[in-house]
């Protein structure tokens, strides 16, 4: 798995796990109780307290105890009521120009809310139900919208890489050649601003010295230039 920002794949370590991604399920839907975990998670308690705490570490969970009116009743230590603190979005990206997914975004969203302050809104200012309904078909409008936009971006990204890697594979014989480029079309906007070696020598499996001989071949060709420590495409007239 490749990762455009560094520190992505603690995220992906927690969603691999069957009984974590159970519990975001749920937790997504509202905050809940260890008797309603038990009842939907087909594991003992120890297994999801053990997941929970795994969640939690990562600050995706957060628990407090369940507030009982009459006193009298509650027997024993209060109940814990589980809820998600975070709300997040991940996006990939893969297509023949790279070997494994691409990770091209991940939003880790605050998902707080102040309740004390909620309930006091809803006090003071009723809710608008069709009010409400509105703006949601409003929102599920911008945003089907918005899908379609990044689809048609996404074909023409998709047109523009072809055409490049048939320029590659027509241009060069190298394979590592090809590599080095392939990543650069990979990482356009590195390529542009430029790719320090130490980067080539950690994403591309091959000798220093061999690196660096083909580095400098694509140079003679005209293809990148060096400044400084790094590489970047080189603009032709």
């Amino acid at each position: 798995m490749t990762f455009e920002n560094e520190g992505d794949e603690w995220f992906f370590d927690v969603l691999g796990n069957d009984i974590r991604r159970k519990i975001i399920q749920l937790l997504a839907r509202g905050p809940m109780s260890m008797k309603q975990f038990t009842d939907s998670v087909n594991v003992s308690r120890q297994a999801i307290l053990k997941q929970l705490e795994q969640l939690r570490s990562k600050g995706l969970v957060d628990s407090h105890d369940m507030e009982i009116e009459n006193e009298e009743k509650k027997k024993g230590p209060p109940a814990r009521v589980y809820n998600l603190v975070k709300f997040f979005k991940v996006e990939y990206e893969v297509n023949p120009n790279f070997t494994e997914p691409l990770v091209t975004r991940l939003f880790l969203l605050p998902g707080d809310i102040d309740e004390e302050h909620d309930a006091e809104a809803r006090k003071t200012y009723p809710i608008d139900m069709r009010q409400c309904f509105e703006d949601l078909s409003r929102l599920d409008t911008d945003i089907n919208d918005l899908v379609v936009k990044h689809r048609e971006l996404y074909q023409k990204k998709v047109e523009l890489l072809n055409r490049l890697r048939q320029r590659i594979d027509e241009s060069f014989e190298d394979e590592e050649e090809k590599e080095i480029l392939q990543y650069m079309l990979a990482h356009p906007a590195k390529a542009l601003e430029g790719i320090p070696f130490a980067e080539f020598a950690s994403a591309i499996p091959i000798r220093p010295d061999f690196l660096e001989a083909v580095l400098k071949s694509l140079q003679q060709h005209d293809y990148i230039e060096k400044k400084g420590e790094f590489y970047r495409i080189k603009q032709t007239s």
